[in-house]
């Protein structure tokens, strides 16, 4: 697994601000915390799914985000994936359905 290194800030209308920098090697990462602390939306800017209004993600060489130079990779073309706990899995896919889901898309992308 590749070297990630993150520096992000991002405001939310409700008066949360996230505002955190970390870098992480190879091997297995944890991120934990109380309800509402920001670690879905970390993972969110990490896959894509949420642009920092500031601040730069970097996956190895590969640059994901840096808004500063306004460039910021599409989810698709990012390779990352996640799996959520809850209610957003596809209802109409099996476990093992919904975990295929993106390798599959990917693969067809590829070809």
């Amino acid at each position: 697994m590749s070297r990630l290194a993150f520096h992000c800030r991002h405001a939310y209308a409700s008066g949360f601000v996230l505002d955190i920098a970390f870098e992480i090697g190879d091997g297995v990462t944890a991120i934990f915390g109380p309800s509402g602390s920001g670690k879905s939306s970390t993972l969110a800017i990490i896959a894509g799914t949420l642009k920092p209004q500031q601040g730069q993600v970097r996956l190895g060489q590969r640059l994901l985000v840096d808004t500063a130079n306004k460039k910021i990779v599409p989810p698709e073309r990012r390779q990352i994936g996640c799996v959520f706990q809850d209610h957003l899995l596809f209802p109409h896919l099996t476990v093992e359905q919904n975990l295929r889901y993106g390798f599959e898309a990917s693969a067809r992308t590829q070809s």
